[in-house]
């Protein structure tokens, strides 16, 4: 009788357990729904022509946590995203509540947006989102190949130069084999443009890509900017990356260096595209000899140097081109 007793007891006790799982699952299923709803109902005022009343609601959308956000409110996320930078923040139909919280609310809006890590978001990351903090940089830099193309977008987009910048550093950091090579050798020529047009932009994108090939030009910054901001900061990036370009082998240098020519003379033709095929002839020979005879293999540096010079004088090259072959080549040549 006593073990019908303790039976009796277990099984009441099971039944209680399971009575207790499945509440606790009801009560858990509950407050996804309750989320889900609340994320739909703030959703709402995403299509306000109130910039503080969209910002709001993304606000309260972060609260949430990303995870707890329907997919489709996600893509009115993703959607609002790409229209604000499509339309550079000029929507006629917006009221003019919003031009103090502007900033803010695209921060916080990219901010929420990229936790996604939705593919569909890039276009909108790109023309919005890449001076907001590290992680959209990151992840647009992680899906290169497919966000190239907004990526040049973004570059013609006023007061979007220097995100985009710091953006291509970390591709080319990357060593980005999804790229084509014309789209590498194109964001080499940004680069190399930038460090005349926007140099503070270029020598972050140097300093986040750990571009220590790049070496030659931010030491140009140093001895000849006039802007004591650049100088300052291209002392701080020049000592930085001192330490990765001595780790660099010569074959590196010397194949880096040559990926910089190419990409300046990309779209060359006549003479200037000749001549940047003679200076691309003689890397190749350079890169074949190393580790070969030490003194032919200075003869084979010194000739690129040369001509680099002359490449430099006869204007089929810049002078930042020719300051990153001649001083990678020298660099080189001490080496032997």
């Amino acid at each position: 009788m006593q073990y019908v007793r303790i039976g009796y007891a277990m099984d009441r006790r099971s039944r209680s357990l399971r009575c207790l799982v499945v509440l606790i699952g009801a009560l858990l299923a509950d407050s996804s729904v309750l989320v889900a709803q609340a994320a739909d109902s703030l959703a709402r005022g995403l299509d306000s022509t109130s910039v503080t009343i969209r910002g709001d609601a993304v606000a309260r959308l972060s609260t949430l946590g990303a995870a707890n956000i329907t997919r489709a409110v996600r893509a009115r996320l993703i959607a609002l995203l790409e229209n604000e930078g499509a339309t550079q923040f000029t929507t006629p139909s917006d009221t003019a509540d919003g031009d103090e919280r502007f900033p803010g609310y695209i921060a916080e809006l990219a901010s929420l947006v990229v936790q996604f890590q939705d593919p569909t978001s890039l276009r909108g990351l790109c023309l919005a989102g890449l001076d907001v903090n590290s992680s959209v940089q990151q992840f647009v830099a992680a899906n290169a190949a497919t966000a190239f193309p907004f990526l040049e977008q973004a570059w013609v987009t006023p007061l979007r130069q220097e995100g985009t910048l710091e953006t291509w550093g970390r591709i080319l950091g990357m060593q980005p084999s999804a790229l084509t090579q014309a789209q590498q050798l194109t964001i080499r020529q940004h680069l190399l443009d930038a460090s005349v047009t926007e140099p503070v932009g270029f020598l972050w994108a140097v300093s986040l890509g750990q571009l220590a090939d790049l070496a030659p030009v931010v030491q140009n910054l140093v001895n000849n900017s006039t802007d004591p901001i650049v100088t300052g900061e291209a002392t701080s990036v020049q000592a930085a990356i001192v330490p990765a370009q001595a780790s660099l082998s010569n074959a590196a240098l010397l194949t880096l260096s040559q990926s910089w020519l190419d990409g300046s003379c990309l779209g060359f033709s006549g003479l200037r595209k000749l001549g940047c095929q003679v200076l691309d002839d003689e890397f190749a020979v350079a890169v074949k000899n190393v580790g070969a005879n030490a003194g032919a293999e200075k003869l084979i540096l010194d000739a690129l140097i040369v001509s680099a010079n002359i490449a430099v004088k006869d204007g089929n090259i810049t002078s930042t081109v020719g300051t990153i072959i001649v001083s990678n080549a020298k660099l080189v040549r001490s080496r032997l």
